[in-house]
């Protein structure tokens, strides 16, 4: 097991990279690939909650002020977690997909001591 500093440690580097990578986006701003990727992974997600979406749009056209918050609860939990998916997808067949314990494993073999490693 990693000690709690260590853990605190992984933690913030972790951040930190996150942290780097949104402020080079916002910076640079994203490349017509990656905004057509998205655009299409967002189209995608939609057509797979035609359902929920059919039922919200009716909700809409049906009521009087737009009172359609468990319609539209449904349809958005449907959407998020499609795009999620497909996402996901996207970066393991492009390998920009980082596990999320990835860091955990290379980071614990080196804050390990040699006899931590000699008992496993």
């Amino acid at each position: 097991a990693i000690p709690f500093i260590a853990r605190v440690r992984l933690t913030a580097r972790r951040t930190h990279i996150q942290l780097i990578n949104l402020m080079e986006r916002k910076l640079f701003g994203r490349t017509e690939e990656e905004k057509q990727r998205i655009d299409e992974i967002k189209s995608q997600s939609i057509a797979a909650c035609e359902h929920q979406r059919a039922q919200l749009k009716r909700c809409f056209r049906e009521s009087w002020f737009g009172w359609c918050g468990k319609e539209q609860k449904t349809f958005w939990e449907c959407f998020l977690k499609e795009r999620e998916q497909l996402l996901l997808k996207d970066q393991v067949s492009r390998g920009t997909h980082v596990p999320d314990n990835h860091w955990d494993q290379g980071e614990e073999k080196l804050l390990s001591s040699p006899s931590d490693q000699a008992s496993r």
